[in-house]
């Protein structure tokens, strides 16, 4: 008689890992969400908390942040409050923002536009005249331009205060076809630029307006929203209706990848700054809550900051106001709502039915909950501590999975992920 044997499958076991700095899509990355993390020294971190810095008496829906002072307006009212000064005003109704500038003498004042009009702030004294008013204003080659409706009104050179069609030098210029409203303004490398609904121009000014040379430059990323226009000084950033966009150094019009910007409900009121090293805005959800997004300059990532912001401003400092409150985002913190997690779609680029997962573990600090789904339909759930090996409690096989990591508190440190493949021959 002769003993038969079968022979025992070979198994090799490896691991995979991801490294959580500077994270794209793209390779075996397929997608990533960033809630309420931010990178930080290579790893990611909690993101930033809020404290309180004012609680005006006055009610207010509009809020422009300048340097040195914080100014609120009340619907289409005439009620104007500087917060930082402490100083309430009557100018124009219905305020847009504010901006400051300097005169002849080097003597700061500041504009408050309006619809309408436009009051302004000077060497201590408040007045309100008839000036053209608008939707977005810019001071450059010593002209103050104003955008409102489809026209570009332009004044006289180092004459602030007044508007004079009579004189030499100040006018307007008509936009015609359908590239809609003016919705924003940004003196950017030695040129305006114009950012309307649906079209973009750039307008080189010369000391003479007959020397002035208009051009629209290529766009085709769908529907500008107003109030989004930030300017780096490195490139102007803006949302449209398709999400991210930017004018590069070169003056061309990009679309921003790795943005993560798809939750946003763009149906609805957004308004962006542009603060140190990164593009912030205000914007609502598609879940219905109004929170802060954020795309971070220097590791091109975008994320979501889970803080209500209702309003945003910057000038030495990023304020949210959220309910009659005016606050510092600063610090790390947990959010008000919501929750803190990296969740991460990724891929093993082997034969899906020749690969497993089972363990993993986080570089870091902190302890964590996880979980992790395969596409073939497989989920595991559990917790751990960074740094040691989570077993799973089951194998999960297949080639694309996606992992949800849920810190506990904000004191957490993640740098990286590593999975335990086994493999059969």
């Amino acid at each position: 008689m002769t003993e038969k044997t079968n022979p025992v499958p070979s198994f090799s076991s490896s691991y995979f890992e991801l490294h959580l700095s500077n994270l794209k899509t793209g390779g075996n990355i397929r997608r990533f969400r960033l809630a309420h993390m931010k990178e930080e020294d290579g790893a990611l971190v909690c993101a930033e908390g809020l404290t309180l810095r004012y609680t005006p008496t006055f009610v207010f829906d509009k809020m422009s942040v300048i340097p040195g002072d914080i100014m609120l307006g009340n619907g289409d009212g005439r009620r104007q409050y500087l917060v930082v000064s402490e100083r309430a005003v009557n100018g124009p109704k219905n305020m847009q923002f504010a901006m400051y500038y300097y005169d002849t003498e080097n003597v700061r004042g500041t504009f408050i536009i309006c619809a309408e009009h436009v009051a302004y702030i000077h060497g201590g004294a408040y007045n309100y005249y008839n000036y053209i008013g608008g939707t977005c204003a810019a001071l450059y080659n010593d002209r103050f331009f104003f955008g409102k409706g489809q026209r570009l009104y332009y004044g006289i050179p180092m004459i602030y205060k007044s508007w004079d069609y009579g004189a030499r030098g100040c006018g307007y210029l008509d936009f015609v076809g359908d590239g809609g409203n003016i919705v924003g303004l940004e003196p950017f490398r030695d040129k305006i630029y114009i950012f309307r609904e649906r079209e973009i121009c750039v307008l080189e000014v010369g000391a003479d307006p007959l020397e002035f040379k208009l051009k629209k430059i290529p766009f085709v990323y769908g529907n500008i929203l107003a109030k989004s226009v930030a300017n780096s000084s490195e490139a102007i950033y803006f949302l449209t209706d398709q999400g991210l966009c930017a004018i590069d150094n070169a003056g061309k019009c990009i679309r921003i990848e790795n943005a993560d910007e798809r939750e946003i409900d763009f149906s609805e009121p957004v308004s962006g700054v542009y603060f140190k090293h990164g593009y912030y805005a205000s914007v609502c959800l598609k879940s219905g809550e109004r929170v802060a997004y954020c795309y971070d300059v220097r590791h091109r990532m975008g994320r979501y900051i889970f803080q209500v912001c209702e309003l945003i401003g910057a000038n030495e400092t990023l304020y949210f106001a959220s309910q009659q409150n005016i606050y510092e985002l600063c610090g790390k913190a947990l959010p008000d709502w919501g929750e803190c997690a990296l969740t991460i779609e990724f891929s093993l680029g082997q034969d899906p039915e020749k690969t497993a997962l089972d363990w993993i573990v986080v570089t870091g600090v902190g302890e964590l909950n996880y979980t992790l789904e395969s596409a073939e339909g497989g989920q595991v759930t559990g917790k751990g501590v960074c740094g040691k090996r989570m077993r799973l409690s089951r194998i999960l096989r297949g080639d694309t999975f996606r992992l949800k990591l849920v810190p506990k508190d904000e004191d957490f440190r993640f740098s990286s992920i590593k999975f335990g493949i086994g493999r059969a021959a």
